[in-house]
């Protein structure tokens, strides 16, 4: 009997430490369904993303809508190495075609369509660069592979794939092309950047980038569960699944790799990181710790950290206490809580990455 119990108990602990780790280990690779999937760059609302959070549900963006449909259009390209063929994408071309280009990266369980992406590319095409904005693989209107993310090691083609699509459809020079991410698109962006020596020479802004998505998930799964399920054994899941060494691959080594290119300069590569202070879902101290190691190495760093709760007015816009916020995760919301500062900021950095007069 006491040979029963103890079998019996010891199973239950296996179940208890492998079932619910292994469901979370598949939530957080999960490739969700775009929410804003009917936004576009003539219509960019928050609504769906952010229907239990009060303040953000109903922002006005209309003053950065694109009212012309001639001014974007839909295009696809092949990922580098064409493991994934016709990749869905937004053009913006109010320069030459052959002009300064910025290829926006969206994050995940996101799409080019969310307003993270739509927003600052409309603001970007508003003041002349060039844009090309796409869904990754498993996101979006991009085809389906096996629904999983790899924290950049896998989507990283879809973004050379990008680069790729400019060189030679459009002729663009591999120093007129620049790089923009947001969240969990900024680690397919720095892989890229550790795969491709070319790129970089164009400027790269990272909004709300976690330093390691290892790192992210471990504090979000810590904060949803009370920290009674073990890291490690997660972990092993997330790795087993995808087939994807995540901690070689994650950014605290990914930076150095980078770096490291041979004929790469880190100080001729102009790194602009932004984040809000009281963001839930990637730490604050994530996106210093990113920007300090980057520092570290040599790139040329700046930073721009603002508070996102601040009670303020902009437009018809009013961004003041309610009792929602608590739902309100404050992820890539500089953009929405401070418009105008955030088009300057951007269109400023890659005005000065790729030498353009604005």
């Amino acid at each position: 009997a006491a040979i029963i119990c103890a079998v019996v108990a010891v199973t239950i602990t296996l179940l208890w430490c492998l079932v619910p780790t292994y469901i979370v280990s598949g939530i957080l690779l999960d490739t969700r369904v775009c929410a804003a999937i009917s936004n576009s760059p003539e219509r960019i609302e928050t609504g769906a993303d952010y229907s239990s959070c009060e303040r953000y549900a109903k922002v006005d963006l209309s003053k950065y809508e694109i009212a012309d449909r001639d001014e974007w259009e839909h295009v696809s390209f092949d990922a580098r190495g064409g493991d994934v063929k016709g990749l869905r994408a937004w053009w913006f071309s109010p320069n030459k075609a052959s002009g300064p280009t910025v290829i926006m990266v969206h994050g995940t369980n996101s799409c080019k369509n969310r307003y993270e992406v739509a927003l600052p590319a409309t603001m970007l095409a508003d003041r002349g660069f060039n844009v090309l904005a796409l869904d990754l693989r498993n996101q979006g209107e991009s085809p389906d592979t096996n629904g999983y993310q790899t924290i950049g090691v896998y989507e990283h083609l879809d973004v050379l794939g990008a680069a790729d699509w400019l060189r030679e459809e459009k002729r663009v020079d591999w120093a007129r092309i620049g790089l923009w991410g947001a969240s969990q698109g900024t680690t397919a962006v720095l892989h890229a950047l550790r795969a491709e020596s070319k790129l970089g020479l164009g400027g790269v802004m990272l909004d709300s980038p976690p330093y390691g998505m290892l790192r992210a998930w471990e504090e979000g799964v810590r904060e949803q569960t009370g920290g009674i399920l073990p890291w490690s054994i997660i972990l092993h899941f997330l790795q087993t699944r995808t087939g994807v060494d995540m901690v070689a691959n994650d950014t605290p080594n990914v930076l150095p790799a980078i770096a490291a290119v041979p004929g790469r300069r880190p100080r001729h590569v102009k790194l602009l990181v932004v984040g809000g202070k009281e963001d839930k879902r990637v730490t604050h101290a994530q996106h210093v710790a990113l920007a300090d190691h980057a520092r570290a190495l040599g790139f040329d760093v700046d930073t721009w950290f603002s508070s996102t709760i601040a009670a303020h007015s902009w437009g018809g816009n009013h961004f003041g206490a309610r009792p929602s916020d608590t739902t309100c995760r404050e992820h890539i919301t500089q953009m929405l809580v401070r418009p105008g500062v955030y088009a300057q900021r951007l269109t400023a950095h890659f005005a000065r990455a790729l030498d353009l007069d604005i």
